[in-house]
């Protein structure tokens, strides 16, 4: 089970992270109104949903922010502070939350997923014909895994870029290439868009994967 540890020194500085199991949150530990959104909604739902919110406000305290409704925009993301950008992601048992000061970063983005491999039929939909080139290359046992991080890379690249140009982003949109150095990805737009200069990077750790991505030279 993975723990707050294994993600030591994965955030640059002036970042911080919260990890917590999905779970119904104490009322004391989410707000009215971040109950309010999902009050109808199935149990699953609220559990994720409030479990992120929950996650976020830990993070944000220690930042000195507390008690702040972390509601939702019309593209269901999460409204931060004014001063200050974040990222929420889940799986079926854990939260992740990144949030900073927008004088530290102007956004980021965040994905986690189970350090599984992607099924196989889902690999056109996700992965541009250069990536599909790139896991044909790949030793057989690991192309599931590797399409499963080109999945999670293209996640919190629309994370990153969403609160900032407003606009959706496809998988065919962006292609992704990891390099030097280790644990590293770059990103490369389709055509000229709306996706902001940006850097990413990643980490297998106890059966969670985990990217996060960046402006370029954050």
């Amino acid at each position: 089970m993975i723990a707050r540890a294994d993600l030591a020194g994965f955030f640059p500085p002036g970042i911080e992270f919260e990890l917590q199991p999905v779970r119904l949150p104490e009322p004391s530990e989410t707000s009215a109104a971040e109950r309010a959104l999902v009050a109808g909604a199935a149990p699953k739902r609220q559990r994720e949903f409030l479990s992120g919110r929950a996650a976020a406000r830990a993070a944000l305290a220690r930042l000195g922010v507390a008690a702040h409704d972390l509601l939702s925009g019309g593209a269901r993301e999460p409204l931060w502070p004014q001063h200050l950008t974040g990222s929420i992601s889940h799986t079926d048992e854990f939260c992740l939350v990144a949030v900073a000061p927008r004088a530290r970063c102007a956004g980021l983005g965040l994905d986690c997923e189970p350090d599984e491999d992607l099924a196989e039929p889902l690999w056109q939909r996700v992965c541009t014909p250069a990536e599909r080139a790139w896991l044909r290359e790949q030793p057989a046992e690991q192309r599931g895994r590797r399409a499963r991080l080109l999945f999670c890379a293209k996640e919190a690249a629309y994370k990153y870029q969403q609160p900032l140009t407003r606009s959706f982003l496809g998988f065919q949109e962006l292609s992704v290439s990891f390099g030097a150095p280790a644990e590293s990805f770059a990103l490369h737009p389709a055509a000229p868009g709306p996706l902001q200069e940006a850097r990413g990077q990643w980490r297998r750790a106890a059966g969670l994967l985990v990217c996060l991505v960046l402006p370029r030279g954050a």
